[in-house]
């Protein structure tokens, strides 16, 4: 499986792609799977931190 940790930042600064709840979980949820992957903590990580406050 591929991880795509700089990807998910640039998503998160960019959410123009992040136009429904659906997208933005789905985002979030491989985020969170990147983070794992690749050995960083998810609640340290500013890509998560920022994906979610698009939820909000």
């Amino acid at each position: 499986m591929t991880y795509d940790v700089p990807f998910r930042h640039m998503q998160a600064i960019d959410p123009s792609s992040l136009t429904t709840i659906t997208a933005t979980l789905h985002a979030l949820n491989r985020a969170m799977e990147d983070c794992r992957i690749a050995g960083v903590d998810p609640d340290h990580d500013p890509a998560i931190a920022l994906l979610a406050r698009h939820l909000g």
